[in-house]
């Protein structure tokens, strides 16, 4: 559970001091509540991996990551990295294959390369305002 706003607070499942009393290993977490008390909203937590891993001197970059729920991140080594969610995912896809063919996931893409873009629905989507403004409310993550 992520809860942005007035009083801001995150709930995690999980407790990093009982995966280490009973596995022994190295255990780093908590990042969401580190995010929300820094001013951020606690999600999503990819961008500092994207950051790390994709920085580059010169060139901007971004990442967008396609997994159940798609984030945007960006990678560049001169200012601070951000992210945010865009939506579902992989998700919704899933859904379908697996109430359309009870697969848990579409391998290989087969379904989705068979698939052809609706222009006329593309194009309303993007030329709508009110669309276009709920897309730009997004779960925003500093690098920490």
């Amino acid at each position: 559970m992520n809860r942005p706003g007035v009083a801001p607070h995150t709930l995690q499942i999980g407790d990093n001091n009982q995966i280490v009393a009973r596995t022994g290993i190295t255990v780093v977490g908590d990042f969401r509540r580190r995010d929300i008390a820094l001013g951020g909203q606690g999600a999503p937590l990819v961008p500092a991996f994207h950051h790390a891993l994709l920085a580059h001197p010169t060139e901007r970059r971004m990442v967008l990551n396609i997994g159940g729920i798609a984030n945007l991140s960006t990678a560049h080594s001169w200012a601070a990295g951000w992210g945010y969610d865009t939506g579902p995912g992989n998700m919704l896809m899933d859904a379908w294959i697996w109430r359309q063919a009870g697969k848990p996931y579409d391998k290989d893409a087969e379904w989705a390369r068979a698939g052809k873009v609706i222009l006329p629905l593309l194009q309303n989507m993007l030329s709508d305002p009110v669309f276009l403004a709920t897309c730009t409310e997004k779960h925003r993550t500093r690098i920490l």
